[in-house]
């Protein structure tokens, strides 16, 4: 909500400058709010993420103001005018980068100087501290990224298909239970038991019933999966969630666990 809101105001300031005819000259002063933008409305927005939230709005923020002076045919309305939006994402990308380097290290969620040990989650690139409010280390993410949900192994069905094979048509997943219809679930390598792929990347592409990881995992995972624990070698024999439902081939009719009384044998008289 609040890029909009940059985008529209940054906007509005070179769509007057451009007007004016001072596009050009104005415009690093223009990459230079955008990145004040950003740190006033989200101070802990100060990773990668925040570099790119101050380029999109300097950059967008002067399409916008360029596109509406030229619409009007501005006296000023030329080729300078719009190489002044390049000069002002290149401002703003300069800055950001000269303030990020200069100020001391913290961490992205609670603001506390990264003094002891701290770790770049793998799914938003954010440097933060080991403390449990921050870090979970369990799971290899940050809290943000834990309550929002944000995916590691966000790829094309290609990238799946190659490493899990082709989606399985029915069954429910080990984990979460979903079932074939309404989730895409994958078998494991190993132990060959479908997973959905959201159970998939919430375990770092780690089978929960034998430990066997996905291979060649992107590779801000492997720093953490490479020292997590190891599979303890190939599951023991168990009958397939498919066959749950049926006996094995060729194998004699079980009796039930207890048989049912007959109609003609008589009912023990109750005692007096």
């Amino acid at each position: 909500m609040y890029l909009t809101l940059g985008v529209v105001l940054v906007g509005l300031l070179y769509f007057l400058v451009s007007l004016a005819g001072l596009a050009f000259f104005l415009s690093p002063g223009l990459g230079a709010l955008a990145c004040a933008f950003v740190r006033l409305v989200d101070p802990g927005d100060r990773g990668p993420r925040g570099h790119v939230h101050s380029l999109m709005v300097a950059g967008l923020g002067g399409v916008l103001g360029a596109s509406a002076a030229a619409l009007l045919g501005g006296q000023y309305a030329d080729a300078w005018m719009w190489a002044g939006v390049v000069l002002s994402v290149a401002a703003a990308s300069a800055i950001y980068s000269i303030s990020a380097r200069g100020g001391i290290a913290v961490c992205m969620r609670c603001r506390s100087p990264l003094d002891g040990a701290s770790f770049i989650c793998p799914r938003c690139q954010d440097r933060v501290c080991a403390k449990p409010t921050c870090w979970i280390a369990k799971f290899f993410r940050c809290t943000r990224c834990d309550e929002n949900k944000i995916w590691v192994l966000h790829f094309p069905e290609s990238w799946w298909r190659s490493r899990l094979g082709a989606r399985v048509s029915k069954g429910q997943c080990n984990n979460c239970y979903g079932d074939a219809h309404e989730f895409d679930l994958r078998e494991c390598g190993q132990c060959h038991w479908p997973t959905c792929q959201r159970c998939w990347d919430y375990h770092n592409g780690a089978c929960q019933r034998c430990g066997w990881r996905i291979p060649d995992l992107p590779g801000r995972l492997l720093p953490f999966v490479q020292h997590a624990r190891p599979a303890s070698g190939p599951s023991p024999p168990e009958v397939r969630p498919a066959a749950l439902d049926r006996p094995p081939a060729g194998a004699p009719p079980q009796a039930s666990a207890r048989a049912p009384r007959s109609p003609l044998r008589p009912k023990r008289p109750p005692r007096m």
